[in-house]
């Protein structure tokens, strides 16, 4: 597990910095969630220890936006449990860490948290729609009131998630699973 953890989490994992790291990370995100998935039940802090690591390194500003990405990936293979409990309630705080280095000269760190954000927001949107999905109750034909929805979302999420949550075709159908 630590070697995958530093494939996931690490600040630099390779010599270059237009060498393909993003790979390397979704590659170990998923092999996390495959042993959390065959020994989770086995070793039963694994999942919450799992959980505690990648929370940390998101909230950690002292962390570059590589080792964020790995803690998004991680929290969101961790499960949809994973996603509401933990990270949906921290998106606005790591939104507003992230705008800092969005900011920055140098062009490397601004597109490596541009990717971070836009990895959390594909990720949000398809844990909404994995929900809305699972949700036998939900009405197919319902549509929200699109204005107060992204007036919530900004408030919830900041500008850039919303602002990617809201260009897709359909999110009015299912954004209330990210709303509360």
């Amino acid at each position: 597990m630590p070697s995958l953890l530093t494939c996931l989490l690490g600040k630099k994992l390779c010599k270059d910095h237009s060498e393909n790291h993003w790979e390397l990370r979704d590659l170990s995100a998923s092999l996390i969630g495959q042993v959390v998935k065959d020994y989770g039940m086995s070793y039963h802090t694994l999942l919450q220890r799992l959980a505690r690591t990648f929370l940390r390194t998101l909230l950690d500003p002292s962390k570059p936006s590589e080792s964020h990405y790995g803690a998004i990936k991680g929290l969101f293979i961790l499960g949809q449990e994973t996603v509401r409990v933990l990270l949906l309630p921290n998106v606005k705080a790591f939104s507003a860490l992230t705008q800092v280095e969005l900011g920055s000269s140098d062009q490397v760190v601004v597109e490596s948290a541009r990717m971070c954000l836009t990895t959390l927001s594909q990720l949000m949107c398809d844990y909404a729609k994995s929900m809305k999905s699972q949700d036998p109750s939900q009405n197919t034909n319902s549509v929200n009131n699109s204005d107060s929805d992204v007036s919530k979302l900004r408030s919830e999420y900041g500008k850039f998630v919303s602002d990617y949550i809201v260009s897709q075709p359909d999110f009015s159908q299912w954004c209330n699973y990210l709303i509360n």
